[in-house]
């Protein structure tokens, strides 16, 4: 990869091992791994489940919880290179149909827009941030785009096909000391 410009990006499940710290580590399970991550001289992509992850149902991920998500994470600066260099929004398709995408992004994804350009810094309250979404949602519904509940209190949303696996600790957190 370095012969040809490349750089290799990895879920955080490489900090199990021994890598180069020219390697970027995509920390997905936990935000407690990026302090790791960063002290190792990684740079990191952001991606908690409990923030990022879109194809979890709007009753574990809804849009407080995306639009409080801070890529760093209120960590301070490390030197050295490394450093959050943003976030992501994931959707894994495995358990969703294609007519349940939009209503699995938006409005989320509108929230990881401002969370991740903006900052925690400059975010407005979520009350503003909620009446904006509110408007921008019913514009996306009246162009075709079915989205889904916004925050728990809403219409629930819909189960992901059998998936027994949300409500447990993601694995391999105690080999970091983070279990």
């Amino acid at each position: 990869l370095r012969k040809q410009g490349r750089v290799a990006v990895g879920w955080d499940e490489i900090l199990e091992g021994e890598v180069s710290a020219d390697m970027v580590v995509q920390c997905w399970r936990d935000e407690s791994v990026i302090a790791p991550a960063l002290a190792r001289g990684h740079r990191v992509i952001a991606t908690p489940r409990k923030y990022c992850y879109f194809d979890l149902a709007v009753s574990q991920v809804d849009l407080a919880d995306v639009y409080a998500f801070d890529p760093t994470c209120g960590l301070p600066e490390v030197h050295g290179g490394a450093s959050v260099i943003g976030g992501e929004a994931t959707l894994w398709t495995e358990y969703i149909s294609e007519e349940e995408m939009d209503h699995m992004l938006f409005p989320r994804l509108l929230a990881m827009a401002e969370a991740l350009w903006l900052g925690p810094a400059a975010k407005d309250s979520f009350s503003l941030f909620e009446q904006r979404a509110r408007s921008v949602t019913a514009r996306m519904q009246a162009a075709g785009v079915t989205a889904g509940p916004a925050l728990r209190t809403d219409q629930p949303a819909a189960t992901m096909k059998g998936r027994t696996d949300l409500d447990t600790q993601p694995e391999g957190l105690d080999k970091l000391g983070l279990g």
